[in-house]
């Protein structure tokens, strides 16, 4: 089924998944895991820490980021490396954006300390603002834009794999 996945990632879909591979400890006790996000062509990996989530918390989250941008809210996101929010400085996401028939990501440090209440992992579209493409210098920020079919197929695809388990 990864074989499948994989190849409607590459054919202008999406997918976010581990590979299973672990990341040898940085710090004494720090565990973490690699993983990828594709967006259409474009495929970026990440190292999701293991000290705070699981590796189901992870997917648990990002099932449910996925379906709340199909059905009922414009904005969400996807946490790809969380830290116990009472401790850390940042977390690793990629905030997304329903606009039509696309949606619009973007790979982000969300700074905790700039927030005005305790970060609520369960409620990450309370602290995503309106979709901003340039910075204060006028550049263009990166985004990587998805069409909606996309995500469906994926969940669609994960839906059919977890029935054959």
């Amino acid at each position: 089924m990864t074989e499948l996945l994989t190849e409607l990632a590459r054919n202008g879909g999406f997918e976010i998944a581990f590979g299973g591979e672990s990341v040898p400890d940085l710090e004494p006790g720090e565990v973490a895991i690699l993983g990828t996000i594709s967006l259409g062509l474009h495929r970026e990996s990440f190292v999701a820490d293991l000290s705070f989530w699981s590796r189901g918390q992870y997917e648990m989250q990002w099932l449910q980021a996925l379906q709340t941008i199909l059905s009922r809210e414009d904005r969400t996101a996807l946490i790809t490396s969380m830290h116990d929010p009472a401790n850390a400085k940042f977390i690793e996401w990629w905030p997304m954006w329903k606009e039509g028939s696309e949606i619009i990501l973007h790979n982000q440090l969300l700074l905790l300390d700039s927030l005005g209440e305790p970060f609520d992992s369960s409620h990450p579209g309370r602290f995503i603002g309106d979709r901003i493409s340039t910075n204060e210098e006028g550049q263009a920020i990166s985004e990587w834009r998805i069409q909606v079919y996309a995500v469906r197929e994926f969940l669609k695809l994960l839906s059919q794999q977890s029935k054959h388990q």
